[in-house]
């Protein structure tokens, strides 16, 4: 709770630095805030287009929860972006992760 208060505190005098967003996601996560969470999540990502760890987080964190739809749906969104990046090595985890919660979507 601490640090979601000083990682919230932080994002008030510091708004523009995606780096806090992240860590308010992680605290929200582990407070079991996930809706929350995914918003700072999504806020970091819309920051810093360019790192791709918080859309990992969102993954992980939907494919926990058993939301295997929108799990699904945020691995094929990293793959994309992966892929628009010519990076298909980098793509192949996402995709790998994506067709594991397309099989649980069907049980």
């Amino acid at each position: 709770e601490k640090c979601y208060q000083v990682a919230k505190e932080a994002i008030a005098k510091f708004p523009e630095d995606s780096e806090l967003y992240c860590l308010a996601g992680d605290a929200c996560k582990e407070l079991g805030k996930y809706e929350e969470a995914y918003l700072y999540w999504e806020k970091r990502h819309e920051l810093n287009p360019w790192m791709l760890d918080s859309l990992y987080a969102i993954a992980f964190c939907r494919e926990e929860q058993g939301e295997y739809k929108k799990a699904y749906d945020a691995w094929m969104r990293i793959a994309d972006i992966l892929n628009e990046r010519k990076d298909e090595i980098g793509a192949k985890f996402p995709m790998r992760r994506a067709e594991g919660c397309k099989t649980k979507m069907g049980k």
